[in-house]
């Protein structure tokens, strides 16, 4: 192997070319043969041998992509059976998320568009450290399908709030959807956060002017939206809380 090839490990590169080592043959000048008298030589070797951790990850992915380019044009003139070959790829499950291995179908890639999201929603994503972007463009779908459930919902951002608000939108009403976030405590009001129904006012300082732009979908999950519905509820629960007064005083 010509020494512009050639990597004499340092304890920086350690990891990083055992990783590699998974993916591609990595050659490593073999101190066994050498001894340790080779390190004395790092002035002379780094005229062509790699040292650093930037010439390790040049290597591998420049090998990755020679690797890929070969099998494509091996596989072009042979004439595999491409489906079969694309199929077991998407059905396995090899891409590291932030949830662990997952099948590549379902797993996203991160940009900043999906920076609410985690909040609410445990989506698999492949690490944003590939470079590859794919923006949110409002994908709802992936956040309801990996929607967290409703416990791990309690101090949510305001924008987190608000794409519960685009989610429920988006779903048409999903009784699923909104059967698991009735009754939770998920909205801020001026005491704290508490669940979506009652009479606690919403923090619209919080929450900002936008809230009140999804009415429909604050009132599928329990909140009180209309004038007429609060007098109704305040006066349900006034006659509640009267009566048991009442029957305290009995006591």
């Amino acid at each position: 192997m010509p020494p512009s090839k050639s990597f004499l490990i340092v304890s920086s590169l350690g990891a990083i070319l055992q990783s590699g080592s998974v993916l591609i043959d990595i050659p490593v000048i073999d101190e066994t043969f050498y001894g340790n008298k080779i390190h004395e030589y790092e002035k002379e070797l780094k005229t062509r041998v790699m040292f650093s951790y930037e010439e390790a990850c040049e290597f591998i992915g420049r090998e990755l992509m020679h690797e890929q380019h070969l099998s494509i044009q091996a596989g072009r003139q042979i004439n595999l059976p491409y489906d079969k070959f694309v199929n077991s790829i998407r059905n396995g499950s090899w891409p590291k998320t932030s949830h662990g291995l997952r099948s590549p179908v379902g797993s996203v890639l991160y940009d900043l568009g999906w920076e609410v999201a985690p909040q609410i929603s445990a989506i698999p994503f492949i690490d944003k450290l590939l470079g590859v972007i794919v923006g949110f463009s409002g994908n709802y779908k992936v956040v309801i399908h990996h929607f967290k459930p409703a416990s791990n919902l309690a101090n949510l951002t305001t924008e987190a709030a608000l794409l519960i608000m685009e989610c429920i939108k988006y779903s048409s009403g999903s009784s699923k959807l909104i059967n698991s976030l009735k009754g939770n405590k998920l909205l801020e009001d001026k005491h704290g956060f508490q669940n979506t129904s009652g009479l606690p006012e919403i923090d619209n300082k919080f929450y900002r002017e936008k809230i009140f732009t999804y009415k429909g979908e604050l009132k599928q999950i329990g909140v009180v939206v209309d004038f007429e519905e609060a007098i109704k509820k305040f006066a349900h629960l006034f006659k509640q809380k009267a009566s048991q007064t009442s029957f305290n005083q009995a006591c």
